[in-house]
């Protein structure tokens, strides 16, 4: 399966964006079908159809001239990580090793990102450790790696 950066973590910030395939290359060579899924996570990987995403362009661009078709599909990111370890897709985008460390990413990652808090314009609060997050609520994605904090 290929991924690319954990969705959410303080501690990761500057975490890089990877790709990782998981069998792909086996089974894509059989069926020449990359079959990639993932949730919607713009503008890495947005909905099907029009602008797909820059993961999406990119994998179209890197294996449709090697004579693969890229299968691009949405699903809840629980569920593109469970398709990926069971072989069902090939790869997903939007991962690190923090959504699943078993998977294969490569050396060199395709981009880096950060994970930030925003505040209401005039809001005092800053992070400055995790003992600034008591007392805050917060919403997470489940599934998403968000790393230790």
């Amino acid at each position: 399966g290929c991924m690319l950066p954990a969705r959410g973590s303080v501690l990761l910030a500057m975490l890089p964006v990877m790709w990782c395939f998981v069998g792909a290359m086996v089974f894509a060579q059989e069926t020449r079908t990359l079959t990639i899924e993932a949730d919607e996570w713009c503008p890495i990987n947005c909905g099907t159809g029009g602008q797909e995403g820059v993961g999406v362009e990119l994998a179209r661009k890197v294996f449709e001239p090697m004579g693969y078709k890229v299968r691009y599909i949405i699903v809840p990111w629980t569920q593109a990580l469970a398709d990926v370890r069971s072989g069902k897709a090939d790869a997903v985008i939007g991962a690190s090793t923090q959504d699943d460390p078993g998977l294969i990413f490569p050396r060199t990652p395709v981009l880096n990102i950060s994970d930030d808090f925003y505040v209401l314009n005039g809001s005092p609060w800053r992070y400055q450790g995790p003992h600034t997050l008591k007392d805050k609520h917060m919403g997470v994605i489940e599934g998403y790696g968000y790393g230790r904090v």
